[in-house]
């Protein structure tokens, strides 16, 4: 809905502390986060080249699980995608991954 501001705002559902990133939106070339950015991340692309020479050739969306979760852990300090993939919950139970067969 249209805000007394005159547009749409967003509201934070904790205290902001001055200074603190609330938003945070890549400049680079590879404004969307793909398979190919994350095989340049040095660390995370590094360890899929790794797993590779020995295994099998991970699946796109393997790849980015794994950014995700090097971001969420705290493995990879610096990413243009930190404050969204931070935002992220860590649990839904409204979403079911699995169902159970009938």
């Amino acid at each position: 809905q249209p805000t007394p501001y005159g547009g749409r705002s967003f509201y934070a559902r904790e205290q902001i502390q001055l200074g603190e990133d609330v938003a945070c939106l890549p400049t680079s070339p590879d404004f969307v986060l793909t398979q190919a950015s994350v095989r340049q991340d040095t660390l995370v692309g590094e360890a899929i080249k790794r797993w590779e020479l020995v295994h099998e050739s991970l699946e796109s969306e393997d790849i980015l699980a794994l950014y995700l979760a090097a971001v969420k852990l705290g493995r990879v300090q610096t990413s243009p995608w930190r404050a969204y993939i931070e935002a992220l919950p860590t649990r839904t139970p409204q979403v079911p991954m699995l169902w159970e067969n009938d």
